[in-house]
């Protein structure tokens, strides 16, 4: 049983290759930007949970503490790469203080900013227009997609103000993003999104800074497919009633 046990030990050491997880994490990151799209592998929680296992046997000590050296390590490659490609920045001291709480902080910015990335775009945008559904249809209503939402509105039997929105959505999806700042970002997403709970204390607390929607902004201006998807999505669910249409019935 024993044999076993460090032979399952010594496997699990072998993938906590801190060389091989950098390039992966690199490249996921900061490689193809349609990783954001296409490419949303969880390649942490594996790692996560080998590592929890590893806890569970009674090892010895130069062992434990090879296993959590590597394994922390790792969890500092994902946050350098992610407070890379976001311009943000991780209280060192912090992190220094607060090690034994780098796994969790880890999970919820990659999980944030890379596996659920273009998800918590569209939700931002979607709830930036219904709560300030008013404000985007003036700021947009002369726009000269205004005869396109007149012949959309007659064939989908949609409000004149929503195809206005719906046949502006790249351009207002823009304007949003150059209008809100990080703590709007953050707040237009749902108080129980685990990783909100996590990361929002630690830029109320200065801890976590950074101006991520500046990136998220120019991502979106150069990624066509990006831009596409999200925008394509919010035209879809008005159409078929997945987003209700806030203007109808005023």
């Amino acid at each position: 049983m024993r044999e076993k046990i460090i032979m399952e030990v010594s496997d699990i050491l072998e993938t906590f290759n801190i060389a091989e997880i950098s390039l992966l994490i690199r490249d996921q990151i900061n490689g193809d930007e349609d990783n954001f799209i296409n490419n949303r592998t969880d390649h942490f929680m594996p790692l996560y949970y080998k590592y929890a296992m590893l806890t569970k046997y009674d090892l010895e000590e130069d062992i434990v503490n090879e296993a959590e050296h590597r394994f922390f390590s790792i969890c500092e490659v994902f946050i350098k790469e992610i407070c890379k490609k976001f311009k943000l920045q991780l209280d060192p001291e912090w992190m220094a203080l607060k090690n034994s709480e780098l796994p969790a902080i880890t999970i919820a910015l990659y999980t944030f900013f890379i596996l659920d990335f273009t998800q918590n775009v569209y939700e931002v945008i979607l709830n930036y227009i219904m709560k300030n559904h008013e404000l985007v249809y003036k700021t947009f209503e002369d726009l000269k997609n205004k005869k396109d939402a007149s012949t959309l509105s007659n064939k989908k039997n949609l409000s004149p103000e929503m195809t206005i929105v719906i046949s502006n959505i790249y351009d207002i999806m823009k304007w949003i993003l150059l209008n809100i700042d990080e703590g709007d970002f953050l707040d237009y997403l749902e108080n129980d999104y685990i990783p909100i709970q996590l990361i929002k204390p630690l830029f109320v607390e200065g801890v976590l800074t950074g101006e991520f929607v500046d990136t998220i902004s120019d991502m979106m201006n150069d990624n066509v497919t990006l831009n596409s998807k999200i925008g394509f999505d919010f035209v879809i669910n008005v159409k078929t009633g997945v987003i209700k249409d806030i203007f109808a019935g005023k």
